[in-house]
């Protein structure tokens, strides 16, 4: 199974089923991002998504299950590419990245983690991980682990959250920094 992100429509895929996605306006139009999806029996399928006045920061694509997963704007889409179907997860806040186990789904977006089950329903969202940004460095024992930015830019700190339930278990607070050990701003005194 391939897939393949664009911004450009595709060339020799014209005739290949559209599925559009997101904002998407009347008479379609040209997408922001193009979705190509071919499977190993040759079965192909584009998938065009619009995100309006949405920003695309990130944008990741995969196949996990019988699902292929769309991250962009401020949601992620199953699509079931046998039936068309799509389930839209929309997100607190912008998409940031997928991190798929064999029988979850985490969809990270920029202040929280949702967690997606095989049938593609939403388990859990802990909206409130982080305030802009949030990388998995493991999951083992039930547990997640990360970091999460709290004080940006650059205030990462390490985080652990309930991968059954969604509940944050620990986070480090970020401390400000020592004002000795900041660089003054161009044009004004260090303070202390």
């Amino acid at each position: 199974m391939r897939l393949s992100l664009l911004s450009t429509p595709p060339s020799g895929w014209e005739r290949v089923p559209v599925l559009a996605v997101g904002a998407v306006p009347s008479g379609m139009g040209a997408a922001e991002l193009y979705l190509l999806a071919e499977a190993d029996d040759g079965t192909r399928l584009r998938i065009h998504w619009y995100g309006g006045v949405v920003a695309r920061v990130y944008q990741e694509a995969a196949w996990w299950g019988r699902w292929i997963v769309l991250g962009c704007g401020e949601a992620a889409y199953l699509i079931d590419p046998r039936s068309l179907a799509v389930r839209t997860i929309p997100l607190p806040f912008y998409f940031q990245k997928i991190h798929a186990g064999d029988e979850y789904l985490l969809l990270l977006s920029g202040s929280g983690i949702t967690r997606i089950g095989p049938s593609g329903e939403v388990e859990w969202e802990n909206p409130h991980v982080a305030v802009d940004g949030i990388t998995i460095g493991d999951v083992e024992d039930g547990v997640i682990e990360g970091d999460a930015e709290m004080d940006p830019p650059g205030g990462w700190v390490p985080f652990r959250v309930d991968l059954a339930t969604g509940r944050l278990l620990e986070r480090a607070d970020p401390s400000p920094p020592d004002p000795d050990e900041v660089p003054a701003e161009p044009g004004r005194p260090r303070q202390g």
